[in-house]
C-alpha cells in the first residue's frame, strides 16, 4: 500500500537505488538501503521530472516499521539512526528517531509539514 503524507504520488511507484543484482554478481553501496517484499517503510523521496524517485538521502530518508509480536505496537526507526560514544562525557549518545511509536512518528511529521507549508 502506498500513502503520501505531502505531495503527488502515483499508485505505483518505482524507485530507483545505486546497487543490484546482475548476472550471479551483487553490488551493495554503503548508506543504500535495501529493501525485501514485505518491508513497511516510510521513503522520503525526491524526483526530477520524467525520473524515478530516490530516497533522499538513502538511508537518512529511510524510517523502517516494526510490529511487537505481542502487542502489535508499531515502532519506527531510521535507517540510519546510529548510538555512539561521545568522546568527553564517554556517555552513549542516540541519533535519528530509534524505536519512536508510530503515532509519535506520524505526530511529529505532520508538525514538521505544517511548518513548511506557505
Amino acid at each position: 500500500m502506498v500513502e503520501r503524507e505531502k505531495g503527488a504520488l502515483e499508485d505505483l511507484v518505482t524507485v530507483r537505488m545505486l546497487g543490484g543484482r546482475a548476472d550471479g554478481f551483487v553490488s551493495r553501496v554503503d548508506g543504500v538501503p535495501a529493501f525485501r517484499p514485505g518491508d513497511e517503510v516510510y521513503l522520503f523521496l525526491w524526483a526530477k521530472p520524467g525520473e524515478p524517485y530516490r530516497v533522499l538521502g538513502w538511508a537518512q530518508g529511510t524510517f523502517r516499521i516494526a510490529r511487537d509480536p505481542r502487542t502489535g505496537a508499531e515502532r519506527v526507526t531510521q535507517e540510519s539512526a546510529s548510538t555512539k560514544l561521545a568522546a568527553k562525557s564517554r556517555q552513549f549518545q542516540s541519533q535519528g528517531v530509534r524505536a519512536m511509536a508510530l503515532p509519535e512518528f506520524r505526530e511529529k511529521l505532520r508538525l514538521a509539514l505544517e511548518k513548511q507549508a506557505p
